[in-house]
């Protein structure tokens, strides 16, 4: 009777675990709580790509270039990210695509026509 019992159980918690996956398809994982957790992930570790980033240069090219540009480019990063992480959090119930398009159509007007690009 317990082993019954047990299968029972197990059968139980294994369908609600499919309903569960129902519930959140996997096309749900870009949606505006990843961008609100990308968002914060970005700005409460954005003050960490200055040591990366200093170390990665003092290791590929020596410390003279770690000591003078190194910590110029770690400060862009940090600067970037947090910015970035900013921008991600205000804008996360919007969605990815819309943001995206409005900057795409944005870098049209705003590209020079040369000779080989087709106006379109």
């Amino acid at each position: 009777m317990k082993k019954h019992l047990l299968v029972a159980l197990v059968g139980v918690a294994l369908a609600a675990s499919a309903f569960a996956d129902i519930q959140d398809p996997p096309g749900n994982d870009y949606g505006p709580t990843r961008k609100l957790g990308r968002g914060i992930g970005n700005f409460l570790y954005a003050s960490s790509e200055l040591p990366v980033t200093v170390c990665k240069i003092n290791k590929e090219e020596g410390n003279a270039a770690a000591a003078s540009y190194g910590i110029v480019r770690g400060l862009g990063r940090s600067t970037a990210r947090h910015f970035t992480g900013l921008f991600e959090i205000f804008t996360f119930p919007f969605g990815t695509t819309a943001i995206g398009q409005y900057c795409r159509a944005i870098s049209r007007i705003f590209t020079p026509v040369t000779q080989n690009s087709r106006l379109s």
